[in-house]
């Protein structure tokens, strides 16, 4: 008897003489089906990025689990079923979800699930410039104008004449 409900059993008896039946109405009452104990599963989407990098979790745990508690491994958490969460720092991010019903709970764990880099990582700046004037009398004062891409956060200008090396210029921002 699988279904929830009330059941009424028939038991017949025969013999050479005959047979007899004996019904019982409302005899078996079954109340519903027993809950199982949720087993905990997700996967996310993207699982690695550059800051900030929002990242969409979905649940996949089997039991039906009626309520759920994320950890995302940065301080923060939800109870909602499929959250997004944004990761603000760099780092290796553990995730945790607890799937739970009133069977019970059930934890999965991925460790360094989620990783997340600064925006400059492997970026190399990419070298533009110009001085002005390019020729004249001595001496000389020409003005350089740096074009650069990639964020440079320090150069090193060196002035060669012919082939002997006059002087290095170095700053940072």
């Amino acid at each position: 008897m699988e279904a929830p409900g009330s059941y009424t059993i028939s038991l017949t008896a025969s013999n050479a003489a005959g047979s007899n039946t004996l019904t019982k109405s409302n005899y078996i009452v079954v109340t519903g089906t027993s809950s199982q104990t949720p087993v905990a599963a997700f996967s996310a989407s993207p699982t690695a990025g550059t800051a900030p990098l929002s990242v969409s979790f979905t649940d996949s745990s089997t039991g039906s689990p009626t309520t759920w508690k994320w950890n995302f491994g940065d301080g923060t958490s939800s109870t909602e079923k499929n959250p997004v969460h944004t990761y603000s720092t760099a780092g290796s991010y553990t995730v945790t979800l607890t799937a739970s019903n009133t069977a019970g709970s059930n934890t999965a764990t991925k460790s360094s699930y989620v990783t997340v880099t600064t925006g400059t990582t492997g970026t190399k700046p990419v070298l533009q410039y110009w001085g002005s004037p390019r020729s004249g009398t001595a001496p000389l004062t020409v003005t350089f104008k740096d074009n650069s891409s990639g964020s440079p956060t320090a150069w090193n200008k060196t002035y060669v004449y012919g082939t002997r090396k006059l002087h290095d210029i170095t700053y940072s921002q």
